[in-house]
């Protein structure tokens, strides 16, 4: 690969870009998670359908993780009982990592959005996430984490979020954008700006045209504004075997001796659909260790 394509390939890589317009009056947070959302329906293997709402709630974890610090995360989860579409979950951090997953009722009803929307903040120096919660019902996504910010966060925002596929139902493009008002901003700013905002083309337009996120705000925000922060998102499980090796002592001994018994030596990630097999010399430390603690 020559030094062209390297630039080309960096420049068309998922990114989170984060402004604030001189004055301080608008915030905004613009994402690319094309790469990530095309992972996800790779791991999970899902249909054109599914990986198009997926890829949105993976994209507003991202965008809300771009105001969080450090290690700090944002986790999405929508439930529905009476919809296709039973679950979709996502979580994200500011350093750039977003994972996510989802179920299907094929008894439910198609098209439509109607459950409960749950944000999680797991924050620093908080020793509880901070939760909001809302009813989730609404034509789309944009609708549903707009009417959240108004609502739980009581910041005047407007969220855009747009995924599509190509001709295969493979996800080609995917991306999101938020815009808040601040303290300070007038009413009448806020609406011509918002307005503006409503007005947009779709972001992927502008991610087909190779455009990365801070260029497409150059194109669409209607004020000037500073970089803050620009950062690469990947699609990253933090998953192990050893991770879930230690979280099977807490089963209790009878029952991992009958997982061995009856065979159950795989355990799989929901969030990366990642396979791990026990095997005996696993399961014999794990029984040791507990019939030591037991005893």
């Amino acid at each position: 690969m020559d030094t062209k394509e390297q630039i080309k390939q960096i420049n068309l890589a998922d990114r989170a870009v984060r402004v604030l317009s001189e004055g301080g009056h608008f915030r905004a947070v613009a994402v690319k998670n094309t790469m990530s959302a095309k992972t996800a329906q790779q791991k999970h293997g899902y249909s054109a359908e599914f990986a198009l709402e997926h890829a949105k709630v993976l994209a507003f974890s991202s965008l809300l993780s771009a105001f969080l610090k450090g290690e700090e995360r944002i986790a999405i989860d929508y439930l529905s009982e009476t919809c296709k579409i039973a679950a979709l979950y996502a979580e994200a951090m500011p350093v750039g990592e977003v994972r996510g997953y989802g179920m299907i009722n094929e008894n439910g009803k198609p098209g439509e959005i109607d459950g409960l929307l749950k944000v999680f903040k797991i924050l620093y120096g908080e020793k509880e996430p901070v939760v909001g919660i809302i009813e989730a019902k609404g034509k789309n996504f944009d609708e549903i984490f707009t009417k959240y910010l108004d609502q739980s966060e009581q910041i005047p925002s407007v969220v855009k979020l747009n995924s599509i596929v190509d001709q295969d139902g493979k996800i080609l493009q995917s991306g999101g954008l938020i815009v808040q008002a601040m303290p300070g901003a007038t009413e009448e700013e806020i609406a011509d700006v918002f307005a503006k905002i409503h007005a947009i083309k779709p972001v992927t337009d502008y991610f087909l045209k190779d455009m990365r996120p801070d260029q497409m705000l150059r194109e669409v925000l209607p004020f000037k504004f500073d970089v803050v922060q620009s950062r690469r998102i990947d699609f990253f499980c933090r998953c192990s075997k050893k991770q879930f090796l230690e979280k099977l002592k807490l089963v209790g001994l009878d029952e991992i001796r009958e997982m061995r018994e009856q065979g159950q030596n795989e355990l799989v990630c929901r969030f990366c659909n990642e396979k791990y097999t026990i095997d005996d010399a696993d399961f014999e430390a794990i029984i040791v260790e507990l019939e030591s603690k037991k005893n």
